[in-house]
């Protein structure tokens, strides 16, 4: 096979009279040259050789990716309007005067709603009002007394962040935990947001996360460091009505994270060019 791709970019340019566009050379017709893997042949790690004789060839479709993107300072100051407000509703609330203690978070769950604070999780009817303090904590309720953040998703399910991890509580009444052996990246939670495709954005002490429960495939994508925030020690987040752009509230200021969809030969393009611009410096 890598016989028969050399005589093709031999033939390409020899016989055309134009300059050949090799990055958008295709293979059968249905592959870009640039698409293709090489055989993994690990010289010095004989029980990881694959012995494969031929390129894989990647299909060119598009995926997508989270790039942190600059905003504007009215943008900015909009958001922190946002996020000031959010939270003086909270802290403002009457449940937080009738209990005494921090309110972190309020959320509803049908007739239901649910109130976190740094000592417990507490819940009332709407009808009523009644606050009542969850006494069951670990298997049979969140995992810790801390509650840091609440949000409910389309399907009715309560999702309770914590600091030693992520619990959900669902219409039915069946309580369950999501920890880092279930794949949650970072346990201390911080923040929590979901979207109308119940996407559900994590804020940590440690960076962000984008977790997709009813996904199939891949449901977990990490996002910490300067290529995606400010600051990786998370506060809050808010969502657009859509989902992307998604918000974050750090200590050192707000990012804010888009999704971009391209293909492989587009982000090879790109990793080319800030190549090119870091060599000219």
């Amino acid at each position: 096979m890598k016989a028969v791709l050399l005589i093709i970019l031999l033939s390409l340019f020899v016989t055309a009279n134009d300059p050949v566009d090799i990055k958008n050379a295709r293979i059968e017709g249905e592959f870009k040259l640039p698409n293709t893997v090489a055989p993994l042949d690990y010289e010095d790690y004989l029980d990881r050789q694959t012995f494969a004789t031929k390129y894989i060839p990647v299909k060119d479709e598009k995926f997508i990716e989270h790039e942190r993107q600059p905003m504007s300072p009215e943008e900015n100051q909009k958001l922190w309007e946002h996020f000031n407000e959010k939270k003086a509703k909270i802290s403002n609330s009457k449940y937080g005067r009738s209990l005494g203690a921090l309110v972190t978070a309020i959320a509803t769950q049908g007739d239901r709603v649910w109130v976190g604070t740094d000592a417990g999780l507490y819940f009332a009817e709407q009808e009523t009002g009644q606050l009542s303090r969850y006494e069951s904590y670990g298997i049979d309720g969140p995992l810790s007394t801390h509650i840091t953040a609440l949000a409910v998703d389309s399907r009715g399910t309560l999702w309770i962040g914590t600091p030693a991890g992520l619990s959900r509580y669902d219409k039915n009444g069946q309580w369950s935990s999501i920890r880092g052996r279930d794949g949650l990246p970072v346990e201390a939670i911080t923040a929590l947001a979901i979207d109308k495709n119940d996407r559900i954005w994590i804020g940590t002490a440690q960076g962000a996360i984008l977790y997709k429960p009813y996904a199939e495939g891949r449901q977990w994508h990490y996002r910490a460091g300067k290529r995606y925030l400010v600051d990786d020690r998370i506060t809050d987040i808010l969502l657009h009505e859509e989902g992307m752009p998604a918000y974050f509230l750090t200590e050192e200021g707000i990012s804010k994270l888009v999704a971009v969809e391209r293909t492989l030969a587009e982000k090879a393009d790109i990793m080319e060019r800030r190549l090119n611009q870091w060599h000219r410096r």
